[in-house]
């Protein structure tokens, strides 16, 4: 990235730099803040690279260039040195990372009020059934935990995974085979949304009016609201911040739901469970098929699992 002539190749699209500061260099995710002037005002904008997910990332900013109600900004497509990056427009708000640090658990609250009527907008609006190409997460539930665990008994075993308890490992498995198909059900179960898929508070903006804005689509799909929800409150608390205060954000999330949808969910302590878990597995798709640990966040996950179950 720091190799990347970025004043020249910007300005070409009238920008001009003053500031270049990286928000993630990872191998599998880099997004660069951008400070300066475009077409003679000041102006921030984001660049993203991301090597996966980048169909449909492009199909969602696609779409909300043709939707001025979507939470999303524009986006224009930038080729650079061979590798395709996405110039994304300021979101309109401020950042959620940059508003909890000194607004807990407020921030929070008001982002799970908000994220749920985004949820409730792209159903009431037709964007569920209108955007094409996104992936819908009910139709590989049934089968996501036995090849999860089966890829990561497989590399634990290889070696690829240290500090991984084998017993915490294997009653995992067990309890999954016993409890899986109930739960597989049960979230079949809960209403469809748009879902952001990692909707956490690097990706999250609060606009001013009383709404919000998101980037980094390239995890997106369709699937009930409440993942998002548990997306964003895993993030906050893998990383040890910020107190969310975690059953009154979800309290918030399920208060501003309309009456029907949160009788889809049925029992709102056991949805919460249902959606925690499938994150958590998601989180181990993720490590199992980057190889990635990222700190013994595999232990983690399954920790969390142990929890969920209640075993």
């Amino acid at each position: 990235m720091e190799d990347i002539d970025w004043h020249k190749h910007l300005r070409a699209y009238g920008i001009r730099v003053k500031r270049l500061i990286p928000i993630r260099d990872w191998s599998e995710s880099r997004v660069i803040r951008v400070e300066g002037t475009r077409c003679g005002k000041p102006a921030i904008s984001y660049l993203k690279w991301f090597p996966r997910g980048g169909d449909t990332e492009l199909a969602v900013y696609n779409f909300a260039g043709q939707h001025a109600s979507f939470p999303a900004p524009g986006a224009t497509a930038v080729m650079v040195e061979g590798k395709e990056w996405l110039l994304l427009d300021c979101a309109d708000g401020t950042l959620l990372a940059d508003i909890a640090r000194a607004d807990t658990p407020e921030a929070y609250i008001a982002t799970a009020r908000r994220m749920a009527r985004f949820h409730m907008q792209a159903i009431g609006d037709g964007w569920t059934s209108e955007m094409s190409g996104l992936g819908t997460l009910k139709v590989r539930i049934e089968a996501l935990s036995t090849s999860v665990l089966k890829d990561l008994r497989r590399m634990v075993s290889e070696g690829k995974y240290h500090g991984v308890n084998l017993s915490l490992l294997s009653l995992v498995e067990t309890a999954s085979a016993q409890l899986w198909p109930e739960l597989t059900e049960d979230f079949r179960s809960y209403p469809d949304s748009l879902i952001h898929g990692d909707c956490h508070y690097g990706n999250l903006f609060l606009t001013p009016q009383d709404g919000i804005c998101l980037i980094d689509w390239g995890s997106a799909s369709l699937a009930p609201g409440l993942m998002d929800l548990a997306a964003l409150v895993d993030v906050t608390l893998r990383m040890d911040e910020q107190d969310i205060h975690e059953p009154d954000v979800l309290a918030a999330y399920f208060d501003e739901l309309s009456q029907s949808e949160r009788e889809a969910y049925g029992n709102r302590d056991r949805a919460w469970d249902v959606c925690r878990s499938v994150r958590a597995f998601l989180e181990l798709e993720w490590f199992a098929t980057t190889g990635d640990d990222y700190g013994q966040r595999v232990q983690r996950e399954l920790t969390l699992l142990r929890a969920f179950f209640h075993i």
